[in-house]
């Protein structure tokens, strides 16, 4: 068994025999943020030094929520009117390769994204070790995009018994599982709009 399998194994048992012992593992997680409206349109703005991988990583995150039945619609911010995430690039100190900004003190007082607007950014040279893998950096970008729609991290297994784009780590590109929504993903976000 190869090191990448290993890991894929222990993370996988670790995982189901955490939710044995812990009771019901929660589907998903609400993180009190979201945008305003039903079904609202969220377009992102790159700004200038965001390289081509993460901009292709973002548009394909924005691109498998999309996909999926549940409102809201992500698109590129085409100059008009008003974008809702502005997308950067920097080093920044820590080990996360992409994160939505937010004002821990006071995330969002009225349950909706201050301004109705986020930042996202991604982090380089890639901390996590993934660098420019497609996959990983797309399963990021979906991931973080799920915070902008309100989902929060979630641990454990699903309720539906199918991973989580929530879940934190590596798992998604150990694993194998894709780097889109699944379907308690998709439940936290149908409940939140």
């Amino acid at each position: 068994m190869n090191r990448r399998s290993l890991l894929c194994v222990l993370a996988v048992t670790y995982i189901a025999s955490s939710a044995l012992h812990s009771g019901t593992a929660f589907a998903y997680q609400l993180n009190g943020c979201k945008f305003s409206g039903s079904d609202p349109v969220i377009p992102y703005r790159f700004g200038s030094l965001v390289s081509n991988s993460r901009v292709d990583a973002t548009q394909g995150g924005g691109v498998e929520w999309n996909k999926e039945s549940v409102p809201p619609t992500f698109k590129t911010w085409g100059g008009g009117g008003h974008y809702k995430i502005f997308v950067t690039e920097g080093s920044y100190v820590g080990g996360w390769e992409a994160r939505i900004v937010v004002n821990l003190d006071n995330p969002c007082p009225t349950g909706v994204w201050p301004d109705n607007q986020r930042e996202m950014n991604w982090n380089t040279p890639s901390p996590g070790g993934i660098g420019g893998d497609a996959k990983a950096l797309k399963a990021v970008a979906t991931h973080e995009l799920g915070h902008t729609l309100g989902l929060a991290h979630t641990s454990g297994t699903t309720s539906s018994g199918t991973p989580s784009v929530m879940r934190t780590g590596m798992t998604f590109w150990l694993c194998g599982w894709g780097n889109w929504p699944f379907p308690d993903d998709k439940h936290g976000v149908s409940a939140i709009y």
